[in-house]
């Protein structure tokens, strides 16, 4: 009998044993899998968003140089770097979370200085967008915003006490600006009661500034307007502290399933191992080498991790294409699945079979062929 015959035969006679190894180890890819293309679809959608503005960096204040903006900042800086060589636009920007309506939803809320280039790339759904009238209780509500507040044109949206009446529905290239409100610059900062304050500039270059030329201007800004860092748009979300949270968390939560999920393989082949214990000390008996006996045993190991990472890459992508569509989510997550990330599940789960078969196989050569014989 060969080698691949023997292991479909020795699968399929304890298949649901072999059916719940897979499951474990698929659990522990398929969380793998959806948060680490949650993580990636979260950085694409941040750098999403400079892209669609035409931005090309983003200044913000910093403090105990961590990569977190924690403090507003002067908006006449605005003014100061728009004067710098190479620069061709500024913009000044509020982002918060804030909760609106009675039942307190969190909702991204941007301020936009009324007139700036951020507004250009918006895409009217409904009603107007006039570049964000700093005198008027206005609001304008992403489609996905719209959607989960249950708001069209002309009705109020309730903000920290204010009443704003919903001037336009828009669309954005971005999931984060589709997710979000936007309000004239002023507004915000009125209701905030940060009149004068921001805690983004966004900066449009020069079409014909080089990337050295770049590199200068930003180590300028640092140099002459202390306690400012400027990002381009990349760098900005790769150091999103959600960003890295949701690696932690996904690293952690991954490593935790898998480790699960290998002590189940580890135990479903030494019990086939205990069970086979005649078969095995048979097979050496006939010549078979004890390096044979161990790829056996290795083989059987992988195939069925490799089951569970196909089962768990399309269980963990289906899920969150699911959990796209949920009110809630709507809008909030997004997941981007690469083959670089499908090819990685593989090999990890790869490497769990070896080394979950690796104590098993060695048993099983350990085997003194008549002592095995004899145990029957």
């Amino acid at each position: 009998m060969t080698l691949g015959l023997l292991i479909w035969k020795n699968l399929w006679r304890r298949r649901t044993r072999s059916l719940l190894t897979v499951a474990g180890v698929a659990v522990g890819v398929a969380s793998g899998v959806a948060m680490a293309g949650i993580a990636k679809g979260y950085e694409q959608s941040l750098a999403r968003v400079y892209a669609a503005r035409g931005a090309d960096l983003i200044i913000t204040r910093l403090s105990n140089h961590k990569r977190v903006p924690t403090t507003y900042f002067e908006q006449a800086r605005a003014s100061d770097i728009a004067a710098l060589p190479g620069v061709q636009a500024v913009a000044g920007v509020v982002w918060v979370m804030l909760n609106v309506e009675e039942e307190s939803i969190p909702v991204l809320v941007e301020g936009w200085e009324p007139g700036s280039f951020l507004w250009d790339h918006l895409k009217l759904r409904a009603g107007s967008v006039t570049n964000g009238p700093g005198d008027a209780d206005c609001i304008y509500l992403g489609v996905m915003c719209a959607e989960m507040l249950k708001k069209k044109v002309g009705d109020t949206v309730r903000m920290e006490s204010r009443a704003l009446r919903v001037a336009g529905i828009f669309e954005s290239n971005s999931m984060f600006e589709n997710g979000s409100t936007l309000l004239p610059l002023p507004l915000l900062q009125s209701i905030l009661g940060n009149e004068g304050k921001i805690n983004f500039l966004n900066v449009r270059l020069a079409p014909e500034i080089t990337a050295g030329q770049v590199d200068k201007l930003r180590q300028t800004i640092q140099g002459r307007f202390r306690g400012l860092k400027a990002f381009q748009a990349e760098e900005i979300a790769q150091n999103s502290i959600g960003l890295q949270a949701a690696k932690a968390m996904c690293l952690a939560a991954t490593s935790i399933a898998l480790l699960i999920g290998a002590l189940g393989m580890m135990n479903t082949l030494l019990m086939s191992v205990f069970e086979r214990t005649s078969e095995i000390g048979l097979l050496m008996a006939v010549g078979w080498r004890r390096r044979r006996v161990v790829a056996m045993i290795l083989l059987e190991s992988v195939i069925l991790s490799l089951a569970g990472a196909a089962g768990g890459v399309l269980t963990g992508i289906i899920g969150v294409r699911i959990m796209q569509t949920m009110g809630f989510m709507q809008g909030r997550i997004a997941g981007e699945f690469s083959l670089g990330l499908i090819g990685t599940a593989f090999a990890v789960a790869a490497l769990l079979g070896m080394l979950g078969g690796i104590y098993p196989a060695a048993r099983a050569a350990s085997m003194s062929p008549s002592a095995a014989l004899r145990s029957e």
